[in-house]
């Protein structure tokens, strides 16, 4: 049922980007749906063309990162990340997605205190507190 809603979405979005190549959030609406029926090569394209029209875009950011974030370019991820949070430090997916990279990288100190950041914006996100619950065992 998702994929056959994000499929429906990313026709819509698809349109719109062909009637309108220079509409940012039309580029990241498809990338977002691309994304989420699995196309992570195009999503990542259409993400980056969202932010060559709008720098400033922190959802794209955070759509670039979760993607290099799941083809372990950590590198990368963390960059862009940080990126959403500097743009828009509401934004509790990206402090989820780089306590993990800290996790994946062994710095459990780091990943901690990136999720209490995320958590003391949603203290209810639950994978967040699943990380908080499994990192304290680490202790």
């Amino acid at each position: 049922r998702d994929f056959c809603l994000s499929r429906g979405l990313g026709d819509v979005y698809k349109r719109q980007v062909q009637a309108n190549d220079a509409d940012w959030q039309s580029w990241a609406g498809l990338a977002n749906a691309q994304a989420q029926s699995g196309q992570l090569d195009v999503a990542l394209e259409a993400y980056m063309r969202s932010l060559e029209i709008n720098v400033y875009n922190a959802l794209a950011h955070l759509g670039i990162g979760n993607i290099l974030f799941k083809m372990k370019n950590d590198v990368l991820a963390e960059k862009h990340l940080s990126k959403a949070v500097e743009l828009d430090p509401a934004m509790t997916e990206a402090y989820i997605y780089l306590a993990a990279i800290k996790v994946r990288t062994q710095d459990f100190k780091g990943a901690a205190l990136i999720l209490n950041r995320g958590l003391i914006l949603d203290p209810a996100h639950e994978i967040g507190n699943m990380m908080k619950s499994e990192l304290s065992q680490l202790d």
